[in-house]
């Protein structure tokens, strides 16, 4: 089975604390991680793809 990532989200950023859209940065299939980024004030959120 592979996992995949969505290519971006929308959430509120714990960093700047509004809602923001996240992109796609990076990812480690092995671990399940997708890395995004804060397209508002860069802060990489991760995402655990295999919880």
């Amino acid at each position: 089975m592979s996992l995949t990532a969505p290519a971006f989200f929308t959430a509120t950023c714990a960093v700047c604390e509004t809602h923001r859209t996240f992109v796609l940065e990076n990812g480690d299939s092995e671990d399940g991680l997708a890395y995004y980024e804060c397209e508002a004030c860069d802060h990489r959120a991760e995402l655990d793809l295999d919880p």
